[in-house]
């Protein structure tokens, strides 16, 4: 992050980043933090197992944290 910006890049990375997700990835983490949904709520919406929300969480986070790092590191450079 870039010092003083109150987060200000993170959260522009995060919004640049989440458009880069596939819309279902989109949706479940709309579901999981917009209706504070949980897993097994999530999977019985999506006719899906808990396991297939768990995965679908998992990498969608890994795939923001890696956007976001690259985002901010060429905001450095």
């Amino acid at each position: 992050m870039v010092p003083d910006d109150d987060g200000r890049a993170t959260l522009a990375a995060l919004d640049a980043c989440l458009g880069q997700l596939s819309s279902r990835a989109r949706h479940v983490l709309h579901l999981r933090f917009a209706e504070r949904a949980d897993r097994d709520t999530i999977a019985r919406r999506l006719g899906v197992g808990t396991l297939a929300v768990k995965s679908i969480l998992s990498r969608s986070y890994a795939a923001l944290r890696a956007c976001i790092e690259r985002r901010l590191a060429d905001d450095r450079s």
